[in-house]
């Protein structure tokens, strides 16, 4: 947390672990949150202008990008002072992971249900080799890089500055941040209708509370990944089994 002057302070979590910020401009709020907002600026903007790969090497960019996101969350965590959790692969809250897990898997088959033909563009344009990276990367990666940069580090500058006061059971910070992921989305308009992308926006803001609520309470990033990546990953695998069924 942040002390009445905006000092950095360390946690009571024995787990987290805080260091130093890198930056003068960064030992105030104000600070920290202008670094903060301007890497998501420069991620948005990064996004949008990053060319399009046809065919079955679509995905590229997509990853490229990813590892651009886990770079700049990487300098904006150096440079403010943000405390770190451990970075395991394991679940550290298991019971709480596999009942938010639970809960998730259902809303996708709901949702699968709903609309079962929404991947089959990636098998009849672009090929079984486009098909299985793409969820490689949606099951695997895509959890890892967003939940660090959104959870790890939005999430935890905006904790240590604006008002933990909640709003229906869910602190201020982990809303707005929850609205940032969201609004990040907006980035595919390039590539998908509008009716579609405001859904998305809709979707990952939604999901965002989820991942965020859970952040807050547990201190998992693991946990936080790992249930981005399964969400990600099943509604991109789901409606290809309907596809087969059928």
């Amino acid at each position: 947390m942040a002390d009445v002057s905006g000092r950095m302070v360390r946690r009571l979590d024995p787990h987290v672990k805080a260091h130093k910020p890198f930056f003068p401009v960064t030992q105030s709020s104000r600070g920290r949150v202008l670094i903060t907002m301007l890497s998501l600026v420069f991620i948005i903007i990064a996004a949008t202008l990053w060319p399009a790969s046809p065919g079955r090497w679509f995905w590229v960019p997509a990853l490229v990008g990813h590892l651009v996101m886990v770079i700049v969350g990487y300098l904006v965590w150096i440079s403010t002072g943000v405390p770190r959790p451990p970075l395991t692969i394991r679940p550290r809250s298991p019971r709480a992971f596999f009942r938010v897990a639970t809960i998730l898997g259902l809303v996708v088959i709901g949702l699968t249900v709903m609309s079962p033909s929404s991947g089959q563009f990636l098998w009849y344009r672009h090929g079984i080799v486009a098909l299985v990276a793409w969820i490689l990367f949606q099951s695997v990666i895509v959890g890892w890089t967003e939940e660090f940069y959104f959870r790890g580090v939005i999430q935890e500058v905006l904790s240590q500055t604006i008002s933990s006061r909640p709003f229906l059971g869910i602190p201020a910070f982990v809303w707005l941040s929850a609205g940032l992921f969201g609004l990040a989305h907006l980035v595919n308009l390039d590539s998908q209708p509008l009716l579609t992308t405001l859904m998305q926006v809709l979707t990952a803001s939604s999901l965002g509370l989820v991942f965020g609520q859970y952040y807050h309470k547990t201190q998992d990033l693991a946990g936080t990944a790992w249930l981005h990546n399964l969400f990600d990953g099943v509604v991109t695998i789901l409606p290809w089994l309907f596809v087969l069924i059928k």
